[in-house]
């Protein structure tokens, strides 16, 4: 995903600001405390009327896009200022999405289910509505577009927001390690529960399988960024979060229209509560607002992601951007060249492969892995990289994931399911390395500190590491 060769370069880009969850909460407004609201009321499931007309969410890169930014400082201005008891306030959005989205509210959080998308979708739309009702009707959420090259810088208006009324602390922006590759591996997700995520285990949310969309790019963003956005108790104070998950919605409106949206047996019936301008309350099913037409919630995408979403029926596969090689995993890759007497002819014969397909090829490989980690810091970002067998500090970075928890979900064992790329230069670095049998490790944790192995078998190569397919543009 980032490609950085060398361990001073990889110090450098971490200690530049992406700030933990202990970091993030001491820099942070005061008025920002995790809470616990009073239990919600309950009601029958209420039919969302029409909106009268429909307007595109414009992207922030956009003049349209650029034109609502500047709409939005009297409006935040305005909810921040509102008693925190009052529904249509900040604050109380900010508690609303803390009681949902965290385990120390005796809820389960929305991250580890496959509710994760259908809440958000509701929780952002309310949160425009809220907005409409001081900027105007024909007002819609920019959505920041950090899948466009040269747009994931994060936009002026959120940073000086932040930095004046939230959390005094200058931004990460991202330049370019949210990846079309890594957008890939995410919309690669045959099924909605791959892409979203699943029914919770009885067991409890922290031992649900978790889906690729709220880790992915999503805790990734919300992780690298830092400050309020890296704590799900304060995310949504943050008006930068209503930005991201509005391209969050905006992909996973890409993934249903490219591949239908098949709902799996048991999943809707969750009747969630939202507040609208006016503090009333509505009680809106998980499977009406997955099917909702977007006419009836007023916004639409004019434009989508420009990632091609394979299609789900396809095997598994690799694509090399270029001529078409088809592998059925990273592994058949390092198989052949493995196979090979000595470590020249398996340079060789890797050379010889790309030349093969064209030697201005670009090999992408989109990957996801799933793994048990022990005692992740709440509000981090960690580095996932390649070491060495024979030397730990010989290392090379190829993605990360956010832990987009609270400080008072702290638990013994998380899940993380991280996406990232693999490209010709990864593979020959450790195609470089791969001698007399050893094999190169697959680790994560900061570079300040001992990087942690990923427990999967010793070889970096698992078959559980899955691979997934790329498409060229």
């Amino acid at each position: 995903m980032m490609g950085l060769d060398t361990r001073r370069h990889f110090l450098r880009l971490a200690m530049g600001g992406a700030l933990g969850g202990t970091a993030a909460a001491a820099t942070c407004n005061t008025k920002l405390q995790c809470n616990q609201l009073k239990p919600l009321p309950k009601g029958d499931p209420t039919p969302l009327p029409p909106e009268p007309k429909r307007v595109p969410r414009p992207l922030a890169s956009s003049a349209a896009g650029k034109a609502a930014l500047g709409q939005l400082k009297d409006a935040y201005d305005q909810l921040l200022a509102r008693d925190p008891a009052k529904q249509n306030s900040l604050l109380y959005q900010m508690s609303l999405h803390d009681l949902y989205c965290s385990n120390r509210t005796g809820t389960a959080d929305i991250h580890s289910s496959w509710d994760f998308l259908p809440w958000h979708r509701g929780f952002v739309y309310f949160h425009e509505r809220i907005l409409r009702a001081i900027i105007g009707d024909s007002f819609r959420l920019p959505v920041w577009d950090w899948d466009n090259p040269g747009a994931d810088k994060v936009p002026d208006f959120y940073t000086s927001w932040a930095r004046n009324n939230i959390c005094k602390h200058t931004r990460d922006d991202l330049d370019g390690r949210v990846s079309q590759c890594s957008q890939e591996a995410w919309l690669f997700s045959p099924t909605y529960q791959e892409f979203a995520g699943y029914k919770p285990y009885a067991m409890g949310p922290h031992h649900a399988l978790r889906g690729s969309a709220p880790n992915g790019p999503h805790s990734y963003v919300h992780s690298y960024i830092g400050g309020a956005l890296s704590l799900p108790c304060t995310a949504a104070a943050d008006p930068l979060f209503y930005a991201h998950h509005a391209n969050v919605d905006r992909f996973w409106k890409h993934w249903q229209k490219s591949t239908g949206f098949r709902p799996p047996q048991g999943f809707g019936g969750q009747v969630f509560c939202f507040y609208d301008e006016h503090c009333q309350p509505w009680f809106v099913r998980a499977i009406d607002l997955a099917q909702m037409d977007e006419g009836r919630l007023g916004y639409c995408y004019a434009d989508l992601p420009n990632v091609p979403v394979p299609n789900p029926s396809d095997p598994a596969a690799v694509l090399f951007q270029g001529p078409i090689l088809t592998v059925r995993s990273l592994g058949a890759i390092l198989k052949e060249l493995l196979s090979k007497p000595d470590l020249k002819s398996a340079l060789a014969s890797l050379v010889s492969m790309v030349f093969h397909i064209g030697s201005a090829v670009s090999i992408n490989l989109p990957f996801r892995i799933s793994w048990q980690s022990q005692n992740l810091e709440p509000g981090q970002f960690y580095f996932i990289a390649l070491a060495s067998a024979q030397d730990p500090q010989d290392q090379k970075l190829i993605g990360g994931f956010g832990q987009f928890a609270d400080p008072g979900d702290v638990h013994g064992s998380d899940q993380v399911v991280a996406t990232g790329c693999l490209g010709l230069e990864h593979l020959l670095w450790a195609a470089q390395r791969i001698t007399n049998g050893k094999m190169v490790q697959l680790i994560y944790g900061q570079p300040d500190e001992n990087m942690v192995t990923i427990p999967v078998p010793k070889t970096f190569w698992p078959t559980d590491f899955t691979v997934l397919r790329s498409h060229s543009a």
